[in-house]
């Protein structure tokens, strides 16, 4: 996922500094492209964050769970599954370089425009 999620970015980043700076025969094409690079982008972000979301509605409910009256192996396997959850962060990253959530977007964005930002301006100094 993290893969894709930077191979997305680049290719929309490259696609606007083409469609900036030289003419394409099909500019709706390009426009498509983009859409559909941003579509899948978000898709991947927003799914990762909503799974992380449910997972931590999970993680209260087999509390609940755990607090009815069930036999004492079954109330054993899930004090252990418990103990388990409550160690481990739950969360969608990409191979400890980000985590896949919803601020992942405004990065993007930001870090997007700072990147066009340079290759204009090295685009500019050439010409």
């Amino acid at each position: 996922m993290g893969l894709s999620v930077c191979y997305l970015w680049l290719m929309a980043l490259f696609d606007i500094y083409y469609e900036m700076f030289y003419n394409s025969r099909s500019g709706l094409l390009v426009y498509c492209w983009l859409l559909q690079y941003m579509l899948r982008l978000l898709l991947i972000i927003l799914m990762a964050h909503f799974t992380t979301k449910q997972a931590l509605e999970a993680k209260s409910l087999i509390t609940d769970t755990n607090n009815g009256s069930m036999d004492s192996s079954t109330k054993e396997e899930l004090q252990l599954f418990i103990n388990q959850i409550y160690s481990s962060t739950i969360e969608f990253n990409a191979y400890d370089f980000f985590t896949l959530n919803t601020q992942v977007i405004k990065s993007a964005i930001a870090a997007g425009a700072t990147c066009l930002v340079i290759l204009v301006q090295f685009h500019s100094e050439r010409n």
